[in-house]
Order: structure tokens, then C-alpha cells, then sequence
């Protein structure tokens, strides 16, 4: 099976989400103190495309599962009404993550769910995306 967006790339506007959610994550961990002081240094997440792909939204971001992602945004919505603050995982950047979920699920269908029907598995090139759509890589 050959991954369509592999091949394509994302719609730009979820390109756009990934980016800045990923952006703001980095300036987060950016902004956490350092080992000089009494806190203890950031151990997970190291980084914005880190937290995306391999936390709580990683199925959605890494395996680009968009229609997972009103499930992945239920589950977060639940655990983040019982988490605390940590050091390996600040309230802060799971906020992002969740906040990178609802613009996802924000966008119209024709963008989320770009893949074009019936697409082969086999032969993304003769599965262009709808007239109009801007890839991304």
C-alpha cells in the first residue's frame, strides 16, 4: 500500500494547523527553565513535532487519520478534566495538541478527507487531488 498524502503531501490548511500548533509547542518547551535552577529540565516532549506525533493526538498527526480526530479530541477533553500540570508533560502543550485538534475538525470535509474516493492503494498518481486543493509536503 502506498500512503496517498506520502505521495501527494497534506491540504495546505492542515499543513497550516500542524505547523503552528508545532511552532507553539516549540516556544513552549523554549520557555521552560533550565537545569540551573531548582526545576527539573523538560524530558518529554523535546519538541513540538515530537508532542504531535507522539503524544496523545499521534494517531491522528503521525498516521494522518483525520477522521480519528473528533475521537482523539473526546479522549483529551476527558483525561485533560483530571490532569495536572507535569514536568514531562505540561497542561500548556496539551492544550495546544487539543487546540490543533479542533481546528482540524473545523475544516470542511472536501479538505479533512482530501484522499480521493476510491483511491487503489497502489498508484497515487493516477489520484490527483480535487481541482483547486494545494498539497503541501
Amino acid at each position: 500500500m502506498i500512503c496517498w498524502y506520502c505521495y501527494w503531501g497534506w491540504p495546505k490548511q492542515i499543513r497550516d494547523i500542524y505547523d503552528r500548533a508545532e511552532a507553539d509547542i516549540d516556544c513552549l518547551i523554549r520557555e521552560y527553565p533550565d537545569e540551573s535552577n531548582d526545576w527539573e529540565p523538560l524530558e518529554e516532549p523535546r519538541s513540538g513535532e515530537e508532542a504531535l506525533n507522539y503524544g496523545p493526538a499521534h494517531v491522528v498527526w503521525s498516521d494522518e487519520n483525520w477522521d480519528c480526530a473528533e475521537g482523539c479530541l473526546k479522549d483529551m477533553k476527558h483525561h485533560l478534566s483530571r490532569l495536572r500540570p507535569s514536568r514531562t508533560w505540561p497542561l500548556e502543550i496539551l492544550v495546544v495538541i487539543r487546540r490543533s485538534l479542533e481546528e482540524l475538525i473545523a475544516l470542511p470535509d472536501e479538505i479533512r478527507f482530501a484522499e480521493p474516493e476510491g483511491y487503489d492503494g497502489e498508484h497515487p498518481e493516477n489520484y490527483p487531488p480535487a481541482a483547486g486543493l494545494e498539497m503541501v509536503k
